[in-house]
């Protein structure tokens, strides 16, 4: 198994799936300004560019933004 399928699987035992159409929680280490994290291969990755990246397949686009909500 290569490196991202070892991320993946990493990433995914910290999430809490809910209904496709709800919150899915990280339940991992969040950093001080309250963002999920992971520490792979001695680097620090922040668990909603990880998401972002499995879904795509790449990197979040230059001067992208991700907006991180959940429906009430």
């Amino acid at each position: 198994m290569g490196k991202s399928s070892s991320l993946e699987r990493q990433f995914w035992r910290k999430v809490r799936r809910g209904r496709p159409d709800g919150c899915w929680l990280w339940v991992g280490y969040t950093n001080r300004d309250g963002y999920g994290q992971l520490v792979r291969e001695g680097r620090r990755l922040l668990a909603h560019r990880i998401s972002w990246e499995l879904s795509y397949g790449a990197p979040i686009p230059e001067g992208g933004c991700l907006v991180l909500t959940c429906p009430k």
